[in-house]
């Protein structure tokens, strides 16, 4: 037994083998090894979509806030300037990435993006960068929704989707243009073709205006009123206008501009751009015909829009007018004929400022005065009224828009003048310094007017950050001693004015309604963000506000709380433009139309009891 092989030992006698697998004839093992494989598909790119669809969630809530709480145009460039490139840089970053895409598939989608979001602002110049605040989200919205939505499809399905989305997204931009900037400074766009209707040039009438030679009290002869602070003190009319409503007189179309309108009896004048020309052009109060027109080839352009944006002074029969490129002009208002003319580019050896000459002339005791803002020198300037000729230039202010203010300040006659350095006082007859208030601004120019309260105090206003001050002057000896009484950084004013009644401001915060008690700058109340302007009826306690949509609102002036009394809808687009009321009509206008309303009549006063009637 001992030499029996167990059942697990294998002898040489009996190899193992396996059966050999049957080989057929015509398909020999040698020629079955060299089969060439199958091409081996590339892998899918995992794009992990939680990223981007979490960035633009983020961009989009920041971008509402922003906008939704914005009253400064700061707030308006970070909603919808910095969040959404912000946002952009890190859906880049994500992509560049994103390893499992093919780098040269990366590279090439980056450089597709940059070229259909540029394309829409090479289309759209002159002013074309600010399309990109509507481009920018709306490419890359688009691109992460179609992501998300395709996120099933294979890669070569979604690439194409992508590409098309960035085609269409790229080429609906193109199609339109940047029609101007609203009061927060953010973009209004509109379709290329749909460009502001704008008035031809016009030949003369042949006509004249019947002026008296000095403004009546019912009059309004100036920028802002006489004394340039937007308060009618004459005018009473019915303030229910929900059961007795203005009555629209007449409408007519206008040239371009953002100038207010000067009446004078059955006239009123007012500055327009039409065609290559700009013009000051006098209607009839009653019909709103055109009486004469004073051309001069002239145009300016910006992204706040186009043609001129001071409104005329009238004196002694003369019309006193300041256009946007520089031109100032003593006009008889009778005629339309020029007088006299004069470049504030050549006498204060500049160039036009960046949203163009926008100060209103003043006229004061023989001279006109016009805002330059050249600096060193050649601020402000004075002119003889009678023949245009320099008297004084002064002033250090090299930006600012808003217009010379006559006004007797610590018992003595001043223009002051509002600027980036801050709020300077002259002499008016020889220009000479007699007080200033240095707070420098760099940025976001002055526009609004300086408010003076009483004879020794006044209050100067700021947009953004700066906010308001009110200001004490005080002689001591023979010097004019300006003191700070409080500075707010809560009401900012920015070219929205605002008016004063009863020891309070009414205004704008930015583009918000508000009250502010005038003895300590605090803030009693805060109502919509409207925008606009705004004109103080003394004789009714009622402020009159038009909005920068156009709308009228009659709110009374109580600082516990905003009441609106009555509104109308009296234009259809960007309303800038001064309000006016003369003799219980309402002026309104913008770069399209002007339109006149007679205001209902008052309701009788009641007359007091006599003393001892029973």
């Amino acid at each position: 037994m001992a030499d029996e092989p167990s059942e697990k030992e294998v002898t040489p006698e009996e190899p193992v083998t396996s059966d050999p697998a049957p080989q057929s004839d015509a398909a020999p093992a040698e020629e079955a090894s060299e089969t060439p494989p199958k091409p081996v598909r590339p892998a899918e790119p995992r794009l992990n979509i939680t990223i981007p669809s979490a960035v633009i969630l983020v961009q989009l809530l920041f971008t509402l806030y922003f906008l939704n709480t914005s009253t400064t145009p700061f707030r308006t460039y970070v909603g919808i300037g910095i969040i959404p490139i912000v946002g952009t840089l890190v859906l880049a970053a994500w992509w560049g990435l994103s390893m499992s895409v093919h780098w040269r598939q990366r590279l090439t989608g980056l450089a597709l993006f940059g070229a259909a979001t540029l394309l829409p602002v090479l289309v759209s110049r002159p002013i074309a960068p600010f399309l990109l605040v509507y481009v920018l989200p709306s490419m890359t919205v688009l691109l992460v929704l179609t992501l998300v939505a395709t996120c099933r499809l294979a890669w070569p399905e979604r690439r194409r989707l992508l590409l098309m989305a960035m085609a269409l997204c790229s080429v609906f931009f193109c199609f339109t243009r940047v029609a101007g900037v609203d009061g927060n400074m953010a973009p209004l766009i509109a379709w290329r073709w749909a460009g502001p209707p704008e008035l031809g040039a016009t030949s003369t009438t042949g006509k004249t205006a019947a002026v008296a030679l000095n403004p009546e009290p019912e009059d309004w002869p100036a920028f802002r009123g006489a004394r340039r602070d937007n308060r009618n003190m004459v005018s009473r009319f019915g303030v229910d206008w929900a059961a007795n409503p203005p009555r629209e007189l007449w409408r007519r179309p206008v040239g371009l501009g953002w100038s207010s309108f000067t009446v004078i009896g059955d006239y009123l004048f007012t500055q327009e751009q039409r065609d290559k020309e700009e013009a000051v052009v006098c209607y009839e109060v009653a019909t709103g015909a055109e009486v004469w027109s004073n051309r001069i080839p002239e145009r300016f352009d910006d992204v706040m829009g186009s043609g001129p944006r001071a409104t005329p002074a009238y004196d002694k029969g003369k019309l006193y007018t300041q256009g946007a490129t520089g031109i100032l002009q003593c006009i008889d208002a009778a005629t339309g004929a020029t007088v006299w003319k004069r470049d504030l580019r050549e006498d204060a050896s500049m160039g036009v400022p960046q949203w163009g000459f926008s100060s209103s002339p003043l006229v004061v005791g023989g001279l006109v005065y016009a805002y330059a803002g050249a600096g060193d020198g050649k601020s402000l300037l004075a002119y003889k009224t009678e023949n245009g000729e320099l008297a004084w230039a002064a002033g250090k202010g090299t930006n600012g828009y808003s217009s010379p203010h006559f006004a007797e300040v610590a018992i003595a006659p001043q223009i002051l003048q509002i600027s980036n350095y801050g709020i300077e006082a002259f002499e008016p007859a020889t220009g000479k310094v007699l007080w200033e208030d240095v707070w420098d601004i760099k940025s976001n120019p002055r526009v609004a007017q300086p408010y003076v309260v009483d004879f020794y105090t006044l209050i100067a206003g700021t947009g953004q950050g700066k906010g308001a001050r009110l200001l004490k002057v005080v002689k001591e000896g023979e010097t004019f001693v300006p003191k700070i009484l409080w500075t707010s950084e809560k009401f900012r004013p920015y070219f929205n004015d605002y008016v004063f009644h009863d020891g309070y401001l009414y205004g704008f915060d930015g583009n918000r309604f508000a009250c502010v008690d005038a003895a300590n700058g605090f803030m009693r109340w805060t109502g919509d963000r409207l925008g606009g302007q705004i004109l103080l009826l003394n004789a009714l306690d009622m402020l009159l506000l038009l909005t920068e949509e156009g709308e009228v609102q009659l709110v009374a002036a109580y600082p516990s709380s905003i009441e609106v009394k009555g509104r109308l809808k009296a234009l259809d687009s960007k309303t800038w433009n001064h309000p006016v009321v003369s003799r219980n009509k309402l002026f309104v206008r913008n770069d399209r139309e002007a339109v006149c309303y007679e205001l209902p009549p008052a309701p009788p006063r009641e007359e007091k009891p006599k003393e001892g009637a029973h």
